[in-house]
């Protein structure tokens, strides 16, 4: 399995796993207040499926070089 064709799939869990966290810390309230958690959980999904839909499809062999 080569980086180029797995690259989208790691876009989508990186930020899966952020939303995860910020909704956690929500629920837990440590340190941010609820309001400000929902913002930024909702931020992160926007980015995440932005960063997801501009990653591209192609396999890149330069990529896959290292």
């Amino acid at each position: 399995m080569k980086l180029s064709e797995v690259r989208k799939a790691v876009v989508a869990g990186i930020g899966s796993v952020t939303t995860l966290v910020v909704a956690a810390q929500d629920s837990f309230g440590l340190y941010l207040s609820p309001e400000v958690a929902n913002g930024t959980a909702a931020v992160v999904a926007f980015v995440t499926a932005v960063a997801t839909y501009l990653t591209r499809n192609d396999v890149v062999d330069v990529v896959d070089r290292y």
